[in-house]
């Protein structure tokens, strides 16, 4: 298997993860979930060596699943951004 492969989807992921948490910002939120459905299909690429049906399943699963995140968020966003004017969402206290 390709580490180079894995070290870049894990790197993606994390990186997603930390973009989506650390802001209230629903368009940074939006990009950093699709940050992270990117790190996840390019870690299928190894599997896909080994595994080709499975892998492909599971793409065209995280293809949907991030299709259907990205209509519902932008969704969300013009349904907040008509209401208060504003794309942040208040964060409950850490």
């Amino acid at each position: 298997m390709n580490l180079t492969t894995i070290a870049s989807a894990v790197m993606l992921v994390a990186a997603g993860c930390a973009v989506a948490a650390a802001t209230r910002d629903l368009v940074r939120v939006l990009i950093g979930l699709e940050v992270m459905f990117l790190g996840a299909l390019l870690g299928l690429i190894p599997l896909y060596e080994v595994y080709p049906n499975t892998a492909g399943m599971l793409a065209l699963s995280l293809f949907i699943a991030s299709v259907s995140e990205t209509v519902v968020l932008i969704a969300l966003l013009f349904r907040v951004a008509r209401v208060k004017r504003r794309v942040t969402v208040p964060v409950a206290d850490r």
